[in-house]
């Protein structure tokens, strides 16, 4: 009987691979980060770039100078579900901006608006887009002298999986049972 074989190669085809998060802890206080993920290269406003910090509690974070230039995630395939920390988002009120492309294409900014206070960590849930290509972190308002800037940390996200990969995984589960 084939159609159970065939019920499996369709689910594997529409399974999302799940579960990747990028944290920083392994790579050395200090160092600049670009492209050491296979999941996501980091960039920052010109002439400025991205830096793992040690932060108490946290391992390393993800920093611009002051921590308050722009910064820029490029997935390498487009994921769902991604969601990361804002840490020490301590200027109350509006914080900064995440624009967030779809396949590429704009698909909405969302505001990260804080209570202030010291010690401020906020989830930053952007779960309710799809198929994300680009994050842009940008119009940071916490004051470097006053609040000490925002780090990033623990980006999450579940990468999907290119279609033509999936119905190859499928197809081959189908001739595997065909063999037998």
């Amino acid at each position: 009987m084939h159609s159970p074989w065939i019920a499996v190669g369709m689910a594997v085809a529409a399974a999302p691979a799940f579960g990747t998060v990028i944290n920083f802890d392994e790579l050395a206080s200090g160092t600049i980060v670009t492209n050491q993920y296979a999941e996501a290269t980091f960039s920052s406003s010109t002439g400025f770039s991205n830096t793992a910090i040690a932060f108490s509690g946290w391992g390393n974070i993800l920093c611009t100078p002051g921590c308050i230039e722009d910064t820029y995630v490029d997935f390498t395939n487009p994921v769902n579900n991604l969601m990361f920390w804002a840490i020490e988002a301590n200027f109350a009120g509006h914080t900064a901006d995440f624009n967030v492309y779809e396949n590429g294409v704009f698909a909405g900014t969302v505001a990260l608006v804080s209570a202030g206070g010291g010690g401020n960590h906020q989830l930053v849930d952007l779960s309710s887009f799809s198929n994300v290509t680009r994050l842009e972190i940008v119009n940071i308002l916490d004051d470097v002298i006053q609040e000490n800037g925002i780090g990033w940390d623990a980006f999450s996200f579940d990468v999907v999986p290119a279609p033509g990969t999936l119905m190859l995984a499928g197809v081959g589960l189908i001739g595997i049972r065909r063999r037998r």
